[in-house]
């Protein structure tokens, strides 16, 4: 495996490679046809979608690609609120019904079991969406 450092350190800006601290490089495929670069991080601390957006953007713009698809894995002790929110977030997306039911929602993270306390109620309509599945 790669260093991320190592491989992107002349494409990216330093507020990324300090973001990817430690990160290293499972995969690297480049499409040459289609100008699409994959790759697979293995990353010890949790990288929030919005930097880890910038990082495939700056790889992009850079290397003059049509676009960088990003797959991550994160330590479980890199589980935290944010890398919630973005779960949650992406979950909304994909499914509507969720909408509003987790705004302003409290996560506590005890181990690998999550507790969320809904403030606006819901608990029957996220269950009944598949909330518990898909996250």
């Amino acid at each position: 495996m790669l260093d991320f450092k190592g491989l992107f350190s002349g494409y990216v800006t330093d507020d990324i490679l300090a973001a990817f601290d430690g990160a290293v490089v499972a995969k690297c495929d480049l499409d040459r046809e289609n100008r699409i670069l994959s790759v697979a991080l293995e990353c010890h601390t949790y990288v929030d979608i919005k930097t880890r957006n910038v990082f495939s953007k700056q790889i992009a713009n850079n290397l003059k690609l049509n676009s960088v698809q990003g797959e991550y894995r994160f330590d479980k002790d890199a589980l935290s609120g944010a890398a919630i929110d973005d779960i949650i977030d992406k979950l909304r997306y994909k499914n509507v019904a969720l909408n509003g039911y987790f705004n302003k929602a409290d996560y506590t993270v005890n181990g690998e079991t999550i507790d969320i306390c809904l403030k606006y109620g819901g608990y029957d309509t996220i269950s009944e969406a598949g909330f518990q599945r898909d996250f």
